[in-house]
């Protein structure tokens, strides 16, 4: 054997050996900085050696849970792994998300509700619409205020760029946006569409109310719903709130605060190009006024507003989400909504905003409307 090819066979052993233990120094040592995944990700529990868990089987398992999950270089294998989908097949590995045309980044769920295939049935609308018909009159004799917001939704914004496999050849009326709407309309439940008010701007507006690459309405189309829904307010309880203040306006391509949820989410190697965003310089208004309390119960759409600060607007504010968490209590310590004195929750509030885009709207209130319900009839 010639040296030369010993050298060579040497080298690619030692290669081949650096390969298998730098991952194991890397997990140790961490000399590369990864970019950390974006998502639900938790990470297992390391778990030290003991004999009774040995015996049990119980180490062995999740030993091998927390290696797999974090072992070196993982978050940089996930992201080839990822990108290298994205490029041959055109694949998300996201949890729901559909890569639609020029790279319009959707949840499987807003296709669904624009085009009706998660429709809950005309019965099921009525008994919503009616409960919340209801609220309103209870809520009324109490000189309280509830609201009823659509969030926009990225369906009905964006659905010239749906995957061509989900795209119909005419818009589905029977939808539980349009059945709800027309329910609540007719029987006068407060009511503030901005998923009709975006499509209406959308050939209007100078920046883009609705980003490529992420789920929720632009930080730039936020700003404008929380300053609307605080006039909102204004006229339904006549009470004088602050404004939201407008300094300035700066532009990106590259995505700022919710403007890439999406994208982020998909943790490719390659960040994806989004459009050129608007990004306003804005701050609420405090007046030395008389001010409501708001008990916001919503879906993930009210977070832009709320870690904007609109609820300095108010006295107190109260953020439900998904009628599960309570914030801003959950922020410190955990406190859920069946912990919550619930008649303390209704005394204690003036205004009631039920929010939900069009992807949740079959289940909007998540339990909250029938609480409400049964709380006003044990007591009427």
């Amino acid at each position: 054997m010639s040296k030369q090819s010993l050298y060579f066979k040497r080298t690619l052993l030692g290669i081949i050996f650096a390969m298998l233990f730098l991952p194991l120094l890397q997990a140790r040592l961490k000399f590369f900085e990864e970019k950390p995944l974006i998502g639900a990700l938790a990470e297992p529990e390391y778990r030290r050696f003991s004999w009774k868990d040995w015996f049990s089987s119980t180490y062995q398992k999740k030993k091998e849970k927390y290696v797999n999950a974090c072992f070196g270089f993982r978050n940089s294998c996930v992201r080839l792994n990822n990108q290298v989908d994205f490029w041959l097949y055109r694949q998300a590995n996201a949890n729901g998300v559909l890569i639609g045309k020029e790279n319009y980044l959707y949840e499987r769920a807003y296709i669904d509700a624009y085009n009706g295939t998660d429709y809950v049935g005309l019965d099921s609308i009525e008994n919503t619409a009616n409960r919340l018909a209801y609220l309103t009159h209870q809520f009324n004799r109490r000189n309280k205020q509830l609201i009823v917001v659509f969030a926009a939704g990225k369906g009905s914004y964006y659905p010239e760029f749906f995957p061509d496999n989900f795209r119909l050849k005419k818009q589905n009326k029977h939808t539980n946006y349009f059945s709800l709407r027309k329910q609540l309309m007719a029987k006068n439940v407060p009511l503030i569409d901005f998923n009709a008010w975006f499509l209406s701007l959308k050939k209007k507006t100078k920046y883009p109310l609705y980003p490529k690459l992420g789920i929720h309405w632009s930080h730039y189309g936020m700003s404008l719903v929380a300053d609307s829904l605080i006039k909102a307010i204004e006229q339904f309880q006549q009470f004088d709130l602050g404004n939201l203040q407008t300094s300035g306006i700066s532009f990106s391509t590259t995505a700022q605060f919710e403007d890439k949820d999406i994208g982020d989410g998909m943790n490719l190697l390659v960040d994806l190009e989004g459009l050129k965003m608007a990004y306003p310089d804005f701050h609420f208004e405090q007046l030395k006024t008389k001010k409501p309390n708001v008990l916001v119960v919503s879906d993930s759409f009210f977070w832009g507003m709320y870690n904007a600060g609109i609820s300095t607007v108010f006295d107190q504010t109260h953020f439900w989400y998904y009628n599960k968490q309570v914030y801003p209590e959950f922020q410190t310590k955990e406190l859920f909504t069946y912990q919550v004195n619930f008649e303390q929750a209704i005394n204690a509030n003036d205004v009631f905003i039920i929010m939900a885009t069009e992807a949740n709207l079959k289940a909007i209130g998540w339990g909250f409307l029938e609480r409400a319900e049964r709380y006003f009839k044990q007591r009427n």
